[in-house]
């Protein structure tokens, strides 16, 4: 027994964290509205049209868009089907990332340390059912890191050269984050060869990036701008020891919630930094030089290092973090330490919270929209808010519910009091209305002048579930 701890303990902990996320896979089966933003986008246009700006605030890469495609057009519209893409990246993701602990780390103790938070950590739970790229971002890092360090340009013969160069080219296609790993190992091979092969590879992939730039990601950046100004801003680092330090420390919080991430999970952050600086691994450079292009690109606010568009450092974070358990000696014990206080949230009733999923759920579209298909009434009208649209369009789609009369409410620009009154005044007398909130912007709220004005109105039917709302009422 004692001759196979090692195998038991990391067998528990991929099982729990392995049912955890299939817990989310079956009964999570609501999508946000970004998700049903994504999935009309995905649905409207063709399998080329994927590979230009997708507009609607939306940015995805191609090659997860028309795989998704592929499945709707196969299997059909079926949420466990439009699932399983994210689902199954997350699930990989887990047995890929134990293989490259193994490969970094000497120590069974720093293997552990380092699978605990990448099993889990609450976002990586609950967007492994996400319909985003953010999984299949996770597992493209992860498998970067495992292979990419280990080819040696100056190994290759032109053959094989030419192939790696269309790898690469493919690289931000799969996961856009990717380039900063293909940055990365190009880097790596030119400080190591010193020659010119580097750039042989560096060249396609640069001009590949500059056109995809301009023609793709540019115009998407801008249609999320017009939607939502300034979103990321807090995700981009300013030129301060301040900035850098808060805009990390924000991340961390983001990626390992609910720990508290205290003083001590910095130490072991630098601490980790350093001993990859220190040792002459190959891997530990790589991640290394990956992390200085993810900040160089905060820094020149290019790419935010916030929330769920970084979810894909999540495996970089661990792996430093993690790094001082894999000494000896006495500063071993101050290493464990010091990740036993970062990650003690991950307790009992932390697993009791996540093991359900309804207490990660926010908005009940489907739900809504199965009681609204039940009741509604030919001589009815629907308004719905703009935050609730594509949840409006894409289960009505699903449920196979149809409306003549559902209008888009004109009351968020401006979103304030006094327009969003004098429009919900102007609606006709003697009309009855049903109103299909699902979610509110956060910042141009609406929802507390609406609900305020639905006080003073003769309500037929009302109902509640977490942050969604469905009025019927008799104006």
């Amino acid at each position: 027994m004692k001759k196979h701890w090692f195998g038991w303990v990391i067998g528990i902990l991929f099982v729990v964290g392995i049912l955890l996320r299939l817990n989310f896979f079956i009964h999570s089966n609501a999508f946000e509205d970004d998700e049903c933003r994504l999935i009309l986008t995905i649905l409207d246009k063709s399998f080329l049209g994927l590979f230009g700006p997708l507009g609607d605030a939306q940015s995805a890469p191609p090659v997860f868009t028309v795989w998704s495609k592929c499945l709707m057009n196969i299997f059909g519209l079926k949420e466990q089907i439009i699932k399983f893409t994210p689902f199954a990246a997350a699930i990989a993701s887990i047995f890929m990332f134990y293989k490259l602990a193994l490969k970094l780390y000497t120590r069974k103790i720093a293997v552990i340390a380092a699978c605990i938070p990448f099993l889990f950590a609450r976002n990586l739970i609950e967007f492994s059912v996400v319909f985003k790229q953010y999984s299949t971002d996770i597992l493209t890092a992860v498998l970067c890191i495992y292979f990419l360090p280990e080819i040696d340009l100056d190994k290759l013969n032109k053959k094989q050269l030419i192939a790696l160069a269309f790898g690469l080219i493919l690289l931000p296609l799969v996961s856009l984050p990717a380039m900063f790993f293909a940055g990365a190992f190009l880097i790596l091979n030119l400080i190591k060869n010193k020659n010119y092969k580097p750039v042989i590879c560096a060249i396609p992939l640069v001009l590949f990036f500059i056109g995809y730039y301009f023609l793709t990601l540019l115009p998407s950046r801008a249609s999320l701008d017009f939607y939502f100004p300034n979103y990321w801003d807090n995700g981009f680092i300013g030129l301060s020891l301040k900035s850098l330090i808060g805009v990390i420390g924000f991340h961390l919080k983001y990626l390992f919630y609910p720990n508290s991430l205290t003083l001590f999970t910095f130490i072991l952050f630098l601490w980790g930094i350093y001993l990859y600086w220190k040792e002459s691994s190959e891997r530990g450079k790589y991640i290394l030089i990956t992390f200085a292009l993810i900040l160089l690109a905060s820094v020149l606010k290019q790419y935010p290092l916030m929330g769920r568009v970084a979810l894909y450092t999540a495996p970089i974070f661990i792996l430093i973090i993690s790094k001082p358990l894999d000494i000896k000696g006495k500063m071993f014990w101050a290493a464990l330490i010091c990740f036993v206080i970062s990650f003690c949230g991950y307790n009992f009733h932390y697993f009791k919270q996540i093991s359900n999923p309804d207490n990660s759920i926010r908005y009940s579209p489907k739900k809504l929209m199965y009681i609204l298909k039940d009741k509604y009434q030919p001589d009815e009208a629907i308004l719905i808010n703009n935050a609730s649209a594509s949840s409006y369009l894409f289960y009505s789609s699903l449920l196979k519910f149809r409306s003549e009369d559902s209008f888009l409410m004109n009351i968020e620009n401006p979103a304030d009091e006094e327009h969003t009154l004098n429009y919900l005044n102007s609606l006709k007398n003697g009309q009855k209305f049903w109103f299909y909130m699902v979610k509110d912007y956060r910042k141009k709220p609406v929802f507390s002048y609406i609900l305020s004005w639905l006080e003073n109105q003769n309500v037929i039917y009302k109902y509640q579930d977490k942050d969604s709302y469905l009025f019927l009422i008799q104006k």
